[in-house]
């Protein structure tokens, strides 16, 4: 089969004469040599023109491009693809220059399209898949890294990237083992490093963390043991557990000395404070011993009674314990 416009023979399932970029209709591409209407020499050289002013604009635009002008860029890039709409490059950079201007979907379509018209390309499957990557679609992502490689075995960075997807779906192992076979194929990329002592890093913090957890689980629920042996110990205090508890040569918890569990709302707390006031007051029992009980009580209510300072209080028997 052959092109209707310039004669060239074109392949069944093509869309585009390979030759002049003229779309392929089903009644044309049937036109044999002997039917077909070859170029003349003024329609070969406006071909060659067309083709020839799309590449100084795409270079134009990369000019721009590395200037950061990114939309006189954009309008370059545009009038490439629209002069050679089947040149996967074209499209390529169109989308580069929409990622720099955030328009990142606008970016994936042309990306997209770049493939599309160039399968075997596989930068282009990369720049699509980076970009899957920043939109948090890692799942598509890694294909798109996964074609890359399949089509450049030894290209260093696409292991890295799908490594690079990997970590970000957690697993850790398998891009490990993709960022180990990148940097062993080019052990001098500063990239590939970068990605790979991040990834390195990524995974001791997440078993730093994991230990953290099980940890911090043991202590709180140790804790609420703890804290369920000491209310119930608590309850169980009464007026002559007071007395035999001041005694004691050492210091004594505020809760234990009132004889309230350590959830006791203030309500408790003064109810029962003066209680142990009339029972210990020195105008009642003058010993040495009762003026020491009374000392220690108004200690442990003055603690109690104030919110901020049992909250500390708390927090230091926390510690303690």
């Amino acid at each position: 089969m052959f092109c209707g416009n310039c004669g060239n023979e074109v392949q069944q399932n093509d869309k585009f004469c390979r030759g002049c970029g003229y779309k392929i209709e089903k009644n044309e591409s049937n036109i044999s040599p002997d039917t077909s209407t070859p170029l003349s020499e003024d329609q070969k050289h406006a071909v060659n023109a067309i083709t020839l002013e799309a590449l100084q604009y795409n270079k134009k635009g990369d000019d721009f491009f590395d200037a950061e002008n990114y939309e006189e860029a954009l309008l370059c890039f545009n009038k490439a693809v629209e002069l050679e709409p089947t040149n996967g490059e074209f499209w390529k950079n169109k989308g580069a220059v929409l990622e720099e201007l955030e328009k990142s979907e606008d970016a994936l379509v042309c990306y997209d399209k770049a493939v599309q018209l160039e399968p075997t390309n596989g930068e282009f499957w990369k720049t699509k898949g980076l970009m899957l990557q920043v939109q948090n679609k890692s799942e598509e992502a890694l294909q798109c890294f996964d074609k890359a490689v399949e089509l450049e075995p030894t290209n260093a960075r696409a292991w890295a990237y799908k490594g690079m997807s990997e970590s970000e779906l957690g697993r850790n192992e398998e891009a490990s083992i993709h960022m180990d076979k990148a940097s062993e194929l080019d052990p001098s990329d500063a990239e590939i490093t970068m990605y790979k002592v991040g990834l390195n890093l990524s995974n001791r913090m997440d078993k730093t963390i994991e230990k953290q957890e099980k940890r911090s689980n043991v202590l709180e629920e140790l804790e609420k043991k703890i804290n369920r042996v000491v209310d119930q110990q608590s309850q169980r205090i009464g007026d002559a557990t007071v007395g035999n508890v001041l005694q004691q040569d050492q210091e004594y918890n505020h809760y234990e000395i009132l004889g309230v569990p350590t959830n006791a709302s203030q309500e408790e707390i003064q109810r029962r404070f003066r209680e142990l006031s009339l029972k210990f007051h020195p105008d009642k029992e003058t010993s040495s011993l009762s003026q020491q009980t009374m000392k220690q009580i108004i200690e442990a209510y003055n603690t109690l009674k104030d919110s901020q300072k049992r909250k500390e209080y708390d927090d230091i028997l926390q510690l303690g314990s």
